[in-house]
């Protein structure tokens, strides 16, 4: 459940060529906050953001890659709580072998993932959209 101002800012590089591609858990533990990051995907469908559904589960180390040598880890998701009540650890390298390491277990997040269909998300019922 990203902030308004993360929400903003993914939105609006995606269209300008920054390659956007999350993966988030296909269920989570808690149906309202299941029903709320559901809520961000169209505007970020929109915008052309690649969104996984991950059927394994929970996903609890979070890395972000940025070319080859820039890798970030954490435990936290793209939300306030995260960011400032939890102050959950976040580790940035700039380092091509932790960079590799990185890519592959996002790859190995993906693998195990199948994509949003934007336009498959556009058809959902009304009740669906209504939650």
């Amino acid at each position: 459940m990203p902030d308004e101002g993360t929400l903003d800012a993914i939105t609006t590089a995606a269209p300008h060529g920054v390659q956007w591609r999350l993966t988030a858990p296909r269920r989570s533990g808690s149906k309202p906050e299941e029903a709320a990051r559901r809520a961000n995907c169209e505007p970020l469908l929109h915008a052309g953001v690649q969104i996984d559904g991950f059927r394994e589960g929970l996903l609890l180390s979070k890395p972000v890659t940025v070319h080859r040598p820039l890798a970030l880890v954490t435990t936290g998701n793209l939300d306030r709580r995260s960011f400032e009540i939890r102050f959950e650890p976040c580790n940035l390298a700039y380092d091509s072998d932790l960079g590799s390491q990185a890519r592959l277990l996002q790859r190995s997040y993906e693998d195990a993932s199948g994509p949003v269909d934007a336009e498959r998300w556009a058809r959902r019922p009304l009740w669906w959209r209504a939650i």
